[in-house]
């Protein structure tokens, strides 16, 4: 909780703050597949997923499928946070387990709201996952205790125009703010996203506006597939898994 802190120390308002919730995963190749834990040495990006086709960058439904076809799952008591491996790819990644702590923490602390990047990210048609459709917008949603959808500006109520490869998404969760489920701005599988996946007001990508548990981490160039508490994996690739660049582990 590193940059809610800094948010809050530097004036600003509990009331004001909207936390970010990731449906992706930052992946990374490992040096050496049997040093997989948090800090482990990488030597750049994971490989591109089959559908969203960006190195070092997994919807969560690709994260389902990689852990369907024999990934290790585990779970971080440090970071609230799930990350898989399998061979030289490692993933950290959110989870419904992980956005329920997050949302809990959210509500605990009195911030504005969630939102979401990005809706297609998500298992949107329930066919990858087998938790449903939506499954981490709607644990989301149930834990915040929102009922149905509400637009705001920037998208209609529904939702984002993301689909899923040959096929277009339905009963998209509305977007919103202040209190209530936030929206995005879809991306199609396969196609790359060219502005930072994740950031809300004043966050960075990849995280929460507050690093919050269960959040990803924003590492830096050079940095960690480890990162704040409730992190995914950090960000960019070519570092080893830890804190400042070119440096191991450790997360905040």
């Amino acid at each position: 909780d590193y940059a809610v802190k800094y948010w809050l120390s530097n004036g600003a308002p509990a009331s004001k703050l909207v936390v970010g919730f990731p449906t992706y995963g930052r992946s990374f190749a490992l040096k050496n597949p049997s040093d997989n834990g948090i800090g482990a040495p990488t030597s750049g990006p994971g490989s591109a997923g089959p559908h969203t086709k960006e190195s070092g960058f997994s919807a969560y439904y690709e994260i389902c499928t990689f852990l369907q076809n024999g990934a290790a799952d585990t779970w971080s008591s440090v970071a609230n946070a799930p990350y898989a491996y399998k061979g030289s790819y490692w993933v950290g990644y959110d989870n419904q387990r992980s956005f329920q702590i997050k949302a809990e923490w959210l509500k605990k602390n009195n911030f504005a709201g969630a939102m979401v990047w990005a809706i297609d990210l998500d298992d949107f048609t329930g066919s990858f996952c087998n938790q449903g459709k939506y499954p981490l917008i709607s644990k989301l949603k149930s834990t915040l205790g929102i009922q149905g959808c509400s637009g705001s500006s920037g998208g209609s109520p529904g939702g984002s125009s993301g689909r899923t490869p040959g096929e277009n998404s339905g009963d998209s969760p509305g977007s919103s703010s202040g209190g209530s489920l936030g929206g995005s701005s879809g991306r199609t599988p396969g196609e790359n996203l060219g502005d930072s996946p994740g950031s809300s007001s004043g966050g960075s990508p990849g995280g929460s506006s507050g690093g919050s548990p269960g959040g990803s981490s924003g590492g830096s160039p050079g940095g960690s597939s480890g990162g704040s508490p409730g992190g995914g994996s950090g960000e960019s690739p070519g570092g080893s898994s830890g804190g400042s660049p070119g440096g191991s582990s450790g997360g905040s």
